[in-house]
């Protein structure tokens, strides 16, 4: 439970100014990335590089079961449009992905920015509003993810293990080897969820963040002009 407490701590309850804002975005991201992640881990790179390949070999099988679908006379139009919207949402997030991937240095560098927290660093209520959106935006992240993950899994084991064969591997197999391909194909559906939402999973923090410390910077502008007007009356 160490490290479940560990987390829960870091992501939820405390918080220091040079607390990461992105630091559960990031973890969450990390395997749904398209490009190799960040980390000297050899087992999360391991891990990456295997559900790319197989994500990328279901993607090919959902076109094609799309593909056999539509060519079927008469045509199924429930099961043609359940596989549209089954490839498209999927291609979108890998676009989005890839888009995200070849700007990730900017997108780093925005992020540090709004990490270094510059403006009013040591003043309470900075902290405290800095606070407040760094436990909402976590909790919300965590919530979300939960629910979603919780979906995938329940889609995977009705849907994608039980449901029709057009949802299902197009190259058959028997006996238990067939099964067995199955299954995990089934199961590959689970981490989609986190590749669908990968680009809100980065942009909602970082919009939210930036707008917190955009509120700071003009409570800042708005104290000094305060105090400007206050010392040109006393001068005049």
């Amino acid at each position: 439970m160490n490290p479940i407490s560990r987390t829960w701590r870091q992501s939820f309850q405390k918080f220091h100014i040079d607390s990461d804002y992105f630091w559960l975005a990031d973890a969450l991201c990390l395997i749904s990335e398209q490009r190799p992640p960040q980390t000297k881990h050899l087992t999360i790179h391991v891990l990456w590089t295997a559900l790319s390949v197989l994500h990328g070999f279901q993607y090919c099988c959902f076109v094609i079961q799309m593909i056999k679908c539509y060519q079927k006379s008469p045509l199924d139009k429930e099961m043609f449009t359940s596989m549209v919207n089954l490839v498209f949402p999927f291609g979108v997030a890998v676009l989005r992905g890839i888009c995200l991937a070849y700007h990730r240095e900017a997108v780093q560098k925005l992020k540090k920015y709004i990490n270094s927290k510059t403006c009013q660093r040591d003043d309470a209520g900075s902290f405290e509003l800095r606070r407040q959106q760094y436990q909402k935006v976590n909790r919300n992240l965590a919530a979300f993810h939960c629910i979603t993950t919780a979906n995938s899994v329940s889609w995977a084991l009705t849907i994608g293990l039980h449901g029709d064969d057009v949802f299902k591997i197009p190259f058959k197999s028997s006996g238990w080897i067939g099964k067995t391909i199955d299954v995990v194909y089934a199961l590959l559906l689970i981490p989609w969820c986190f590749t669908l939402w990968y680009s809100p999973t980065q942009f909602v923090p970082i919009l939210s963040f930036f707008n917190t410390e955009l509120q700071i910077v003009v409570a800042q502008f708005e104290s000094l002009f305060g105090k400007v007007v206050a010392n040109s009356s006393s001068i005049r």
